[in-house]
């Protein structure tokens, strides 16, 4: 069944629904398209879950520190399973708000393909769009690193939906998602060790933020092994899992229950079919984009961590209501990228 709109919207998260939101205010007719489960990365595995957890994180910390003050409540208990209830329960709200937002569009559920530069298969149904914003967002890369796919490992999703946490743990990576799980999980009892190629944590900030945050990980307890090259991974006998790395010419090991990989997130084009609608992407870095949000296509827009720019929520957000004002007025409105 062919479908037209003024606007077709593929993927239905943080991005893709402002973007629809402002394009209906501007009296559009626009479509949503997702293929699930729907509310988007920052509700459902990334923002607002870890932020969750990392409240619990503060609490206990907060409570530890309390003897510096003179006040003396003793080592604070966890009780993880009411922890993670908690985190459910709160991110269920969330994505039932935001659910309700998006099934006032008319929604498309499936895996979408372009057929043409115009045209988009979901199904059994074809949407014929005079524009199109690509808000599919980003998944989390795949193991790169010798032996770690064999041995096992969790990544950020699983981090965040654990029926228990692990005793040990090795992080693979410093960047925001490793630095930030890897303290809830010391706060809250696990012994973690992080193990980077960069010398200090947060290698793409300032350098003195993330020479900071690595000097006060330490002092909180949690090891840092910077400079080190991971070379692999195995599994010895006991069921631990081992990371082999290099550091100063010297090769390291250092063992865990469980391993933690955090290296980097790639934009979700796969299936996509760009080639048919005439857009250029790369596996790693995205959609290429102009200021506009425009993609070599001029009608074909693309906003959020599919460009590969800026992967945060509050950035998808401003793209995407750019992105829709240029689709529908025929502007040529610039993101505004310096706050």
């Amino acid at each position: 069944m062919n479908q037209q709109f003024d606007l077709v919207v593929i993927g239905a998260g943080s991005g893709g629904y402002a973007a629809a939101r402002t394009a209906r205010d501007l009296g559009a007719s626009v479509a949503l398209v997702d293929r699930g489960p729907l509310g988007g990365l920052c509700i459902l595995r990334g923002c607002m879950p870890s932020k969750t957890l990392i409240a619990t994180g503060d609490a206990a910390h907060e409570i530890r520190a309390a003897r510096e003050l003179g006040v003396h409540a003793g080592e604070p208990a966890i009780d993880f399973p009411a922890v993670m209830k908690r985190k459910r329960e709160i991110i269920a709200g969330f994505a039932e708000y935001r659910i309700a937002g998006i099934e006032t569009f008319p929604l498309f559920r499936g895996e979408a393909s372009f057929e043409s530069p115009h045209r988009l298969r979901v199904g059994n149904d074809v949407l014929e769009g005079k524009a199109f914003v690509i808000a599919t967002g980003s998944e989390i890369a795949p193991p790169v690193v010798p032996g770690l796919a064999e041995t096992g490992y969790i990544d950020s999703d699983a981090a965040l939906d654990l029926a228990a946490p692990p005793r040990s743990l090795v992080v693979l990576g410093g960047g925001y998602v490793g630095s930030e799980l890897s303290q809830f999980f010391a706060r809250i009892g696990t012994a973690v060790t992080i193990v980077i190629r960069s010398g200090q944590l947060l290698s793409g900030e300032d350098a003195d933020i993330g020479q900071g945050l690595t000097k006060y990980f330490r002092e909180e307890g949690i090891a840092v092994h910077t400079g080190a090259q991971v070379t692999r991974v195995s599994r010895r006998a006991d069921g631990q899992k081992v990371v082999h790395y290099q550091q100063d010419g010297t090769e390291h090991t250092v063992a865990a229950d469980e391993i933690f990989y955090t290296l980097g997130r790639v934009p979700a084009v796969a299936g996509l079919g760009l080639e048919a609608a005439g857009v250029p992407y790369h596996a790693v870095s995205g959609i290429p984009i102009d200021d506009t949000l425009r993609t070599a296509q001029p009608h074909i827009f693309a906003v959020g961590d599919v460009t590969g720019r800026f992967l945060l929520v509050h950035v998808a957000i401003q793209q995407g209501e750019t992105a829709a004002r240029n689709a529908i007025r025929l502007t040529h409105e610039r993101a505004d990228y310096r706050l």
